[in-house]
Order: C-alpha cells, then structure tokens, then sequence
C-alpha cells in the first residue's frame, strides 16, 4: 500500500479522468519514461471518502 500520492500517479490520473483516448495516456507515459521518471499505470483509480 501506498502512504503518499506521487505526481506522477496524480498527473496519470487527472488526464485519465479528461482525456478517453487510452494512446494519449500512453504517449503521456513514453514522454516520463523518457525523461526517466518511473511511472506505474494501474488499470483503475481507486477514490476512497471517509
């Protein structure tokens, strides 16, 4: 389990949420990977409210 949200899962996120094409999201990944940044994709976002 995580403790912390990382930019990277919140920037996968957010353009997620806005944009459907799923190879934007891809090229979005390929554009951190290059700039080597590790970026986890996870098939769904998990939103928790207490």
């Amino acid at each position: 389990m995580r403790k912390s949200i990382d930019f990277t899962d919140a920037y996968i996120a957010a353009h997620a949420c806005s944009l459907k094409p799923a190879h934007i999201i891809m090229e979005n990944i390929k554009d951190f990977k290059g700039l080597n940044v590790f970026a986890e994709v996870a098939p769904e976002v998990e939103q928790k409210e207490d």
